[in-house]
């Protein structure tokens, strides 16, 4: 399990989960949004300053995820 903070700048800002196409191997698990935790399902979108809690097959996949929310793209 891991932790990943959103920045502005990162392509994840404003964008569905469904819609990133995150590796087969990760999984957001939970979101801390401000003072609150969310369940993440497939439609929540993704806010600046969320902090994902982000669960791996592998753990040389969290290199792929990272890449997926700050560029928008997968080589999986």
């Amino acid at each position: 399990m891991e932790e990943v903070q959103i920045n502005a700048q990162d392509y994840a800002v404003g964008k569905r989960i469904v819609d990133l196409h995150f590796p087969d191997s990760a999984f957001i698990s939970m979101i801390k949004r401000k003072d609150n935790f969310v369940r993440p399902g497939g439609s929540t979108i993704i806010e600046e300053e969320d902090i994902l809690v982000v669960l791996l097959d592998h753990k040389d996949s969290m290199q792929e995820v990272k890449r997926v929310l700050q560029v928008g793209f997968s080589a999986v």
